[in-house]
């Protein structure tokens, strides 16, 4: 008898270890930690005697697409590049370059670049009126691949000297676009909205302005749009502004984010990004230039809280890790590229299944030279990574720039949904507690017979 509820109990541990253990692995996630240099890009027409090109300065990519802007390219006029990448060769080439209607010598187009899908959005900060700025709108033709420029943006409440373009960002399937001008208002800062109406044309709807905000803030240095939330860096007040669209398609001020161990000087929110329902913002000048970036996450009610604090492997002084942030699915992009001494460095993190986010991968330039600036900017879209490098040394010398091409074959699985590891686990020791129940009623019904 006694041997027989030994058995019983042995099988029905047995039976949840089992269970526990193929949930588990069911739970666990596919490897996709591993991005491969596909190609370094440099732009097509280079003047030799140019020394400073920074090709590579600003970055950006979606889908198959790439955009990546030179802003003292051409007398510092500036200029922005189209890379589309072919699916059978795996292999990116230029396609066009794109430059503004109003822009003349030293206006830095390209002081930002943004694409998504169809739809492209580069600012030029020093644009008209004594450098006021502008924004140019462009549009891919479905029929010839040409991108063509449909509008121009300014800020009504501009002035002379407001970097506006400084940050720019497009939201093709909501028709919505944003442009940031970090020094308005006494360097407060502003960031612009736009919707696009129905001639395709895009016309200022709301100018937003910081909660709270003073000289200083950098309001509108970086910026991030995603269907209905925005996201509004001011690293020189240490915040992070989050806005909702309201069903009026106005932007309410919903919430504004700091570091849970942030201090002036930090610059929190030097760069943010964020992709459903996780964010990464920088810090770039954390403890001596150093750096450092945070992850949040929004909650059931739509509110924001600080997940995790990510800091560089071996971290360098003078580094600014958390320069440039980018995120995409369940994979986030930290760079540290600014120590003149290093080539630059970036970081892949990758959430796990309880909701963490560990280092997974370190990336550097396969030819990167201290001074190259690996790592400046940063754009991440499912697998397809581009890392721009503007300090590269070319044929023309120095600073003429260039961008890496990465490519994660596996991190197509990466949005699989995936269940709280220890939910499974409660459910497999219940499953575990249900068998023991059965085969001791089994076992009561065979006495009894």
């Amino acid at each position: 008898m006694k041997r027989n509820n030994r058995l019983i109990k042995t099988s029905s541990v047995f039976i949840s270890a089992i269970l526990i253990l193929g949930l588990l692995t069911l739970n666990a996630k596919p490897q996709t930690d591993t991005f491969i240099e596909v190609q370094e890009i440099f732009p097509s027409d280079v003047n030799p005697m140019d020394i400073s090109w920074q090709f590579g300065g600003t970055v950006s990519i979606s889908g198959n697409t790439a955009l990546v802007g030179a802003i003292h390219a051409n007398e510092f006029r500036g200029q922005a590049y189209i890379f589309n990448k072919n699916i059978n060769t795996g292999l990116w080439s230029e396609t066009q370059i794109l430059t503004g209607s109003n822009v003349g010598e030293g206006d830095f187009f390209g002081n930002c670049v943004h694409i998504d899908g169809d739809t492209a959005i580069v600012g030029a900060t020093h644009v008209s009126n004594g450098g006021q700025g502008e924004a140019y709108v462009f549009q891919r033709d479905p029929m010839t691949n040409m991108w063509n420029e449909v509008s121009v943006l300014t800020g009504s409440t501009g002035a002379p000297g407001d970097f506006y373009g400084i940050a720019c960002t497009v939201d093709e399937s909501t028709g919505v676009a944003m442009v940031g001008a970090n020094r308005a208002f006494a360097v407060e800062g502003r960031a612009y909205v736009y919707e696009r109406d129905m001639m395709g044309m895009w016309n200022e709807v709301q100018v937003l302005v910081p909660n709270g905000g003073m000289p200083g803030f950098q309001y509108g240095f970086k910026l991030a749009l995603q269907e209905d939330v925005a996201a509004v860096g001011a690293f020189g007040g240490e915040r992070v502004y989050v806005y909702n669209r309201n069903e009026m398609g106005f932007w309410n001020d919903n919430q504004f984010l700091t570091a849970s161990d942030g201090m002036p000087g930090n610059s929190f929110g030097v760069d943010v990004d964020f992709d459903g329902d996780n964010m990464v913002i920088g810090a770039s000048q954390f403890n001596m230039n150093q750096g450092k970036a945070y992850i949040f996450e929004r909650n059931m009610m739509g509110f924001w809280n600080e997940l995790q604090t990510i800091t560089a492997t071996m971290p360098l002084i003078g580094e600014f890790f958390g320069s440039n942030v980018s995120i995409s699915g369940e994979t986030a992009i930290v760079s540290a590229s600014l120590l003149f001494t290093s080539p630059g460095r970036v970081f892949v993190y990758e959430r796990d299944t309880m909701g963490m986010w560990p280092e997974v991968q370190e990336l550097t330039a396969s030819n990167g030279m201290p001074g190259d600036l690996f790592g400046v900017e940063v754009s991440l879209d499912g697998n397809e990574l581009i890392v721009g490098a503007s300090g590269v040394d070319g044929a023309a010398g120095s600073f003429t720039g260039a961008a890496y091409l990465y490519d994660n074959p596996q991190a197509v699985v990466r949005n699989v949904p995936t269940l709280n590891a220890w939910a499974l686990i409660f459910l497999a020791v219940l499953l575990g507690v249900i068998s023991a129940l059965v085969i001791r009623k089994s076992r009561s019904n065979y006495y009894s017979a």
